[in-house]
């Protein structure tokens, strides 16, 4: 199964920018210019977020079109507020965020793993997704690294292991026009056994654990994933050198399947 194939999936609504071109490069653009019409509505976004489990931290948010800088994928970006950024997709100005996405993969054990994302999201809430989040403002890391770092800071807080690069996994740069989101995903970071035995679940929500040979199965189910959550696994398919089987079948049969599970499927926006 090409990756150019899986790239048809949902084509209004994912676009699938770069593939294996190392890790985007961010570019500060400045702060996001506020309009003054959105003051009222960003006041009742912060005291929505002053609720407990709520957060209103500083996150990236696309200021430009992408630029190929050579072989490096370069985001020019604005800092702001996530009271800003919920008062814009409110106002129906959404930006795009910057964020960063895992899905984690243990050949021992024969499974990956997804998290069903909590009542508390804003997005795609009780669905299944990859391991993801904003990218933060300011940033902890080199513009050069920030967004693997991002990655790596998700896998940690939402399911307690410490994970390190590995260049044998594919990586991929999307376009999600609905979740209006630019997301760098790291597709099968590899775990032990005992490192899958020893996930915790965060607030963000529960790690789901799916088998190679019930993936097949989850796949017919699409509206229970998040449709990008959804997308990284069927470009995992595509994409990971290791011939795995799922199952009876190879990773073709498994996405051939899971794209005639799609047909006539009306993911919410969200």
């Amino acid at each position: 199964m090409s990756i150019e194939r899986v790239a048809t999936f949902l084509p209004s609504r994912i676009e699938l920018l770069a593939v294996n071109k190392g890790v985007p490069a961010l570019r500060y653009a400045g702060a996001f210019p506020t309009p003054a019409a959105l003051e009222p509505r960003i006041r009742m976004e912060r005291e929505r977020l002053a609720a407990p489990g709520r957060y209103n931290e500083r996150q990236a948010i696309l200021a430009d079109e992408p630029i190929r800088d050579g072989t490096t994928v370069v985001l020019p970006y604005h800092d702001a507020e996530y009271a800003v950024i919920a008062a814009l997709r409110s106002a129906g100005q959404p930006p795009f965020v910057l964020s960063a996405s895992v899905l984690l993969v243990c050949d021992e054990r024969r499974e990956i793993y997804v998290q069903r994302r909590s009542a508390f999201c804003d997005a795609a809430a009780g669905l299944l997704h990859t391991v993801s989040g904003a990218q933060k403002y300011p940033l902890s890391h080199s513009e050069e690294s920030a967004l693997l770092e991002t990655a790596w800071r998700e896998v940690r807080e939402e399911t307690g292991l410490n994970l390190a690069p590995d260049p044998e996994v594919p990586l991929v740069l999307i376009r999600e026009r609905m979740a209006t989101s630019f997301q760098f995903v790291v597709l099968g970071a590899r775990i032990t056994a005992s490192q899958a035995a020893a996930i915790h679940t965060s607030v963000e929500g529960e790690i789901v654990p799916i088998g190679f040979d019930a993936l097949e199965d989850s796949l017919s189910r699409p509206l229970e994933w998040a449709a990008t959550g959804f997308f990284h696994v069927l470009a995992w398919l595509a994409l990971d050198p290791v011939s795995r089987r799922f199952g009876a079948h190879d990773a073709d049969t498994v996405v051939d399947g899971a794209f005639a599970a799609t047909r006539g499927v009306r993911w919410p926006d969200y």
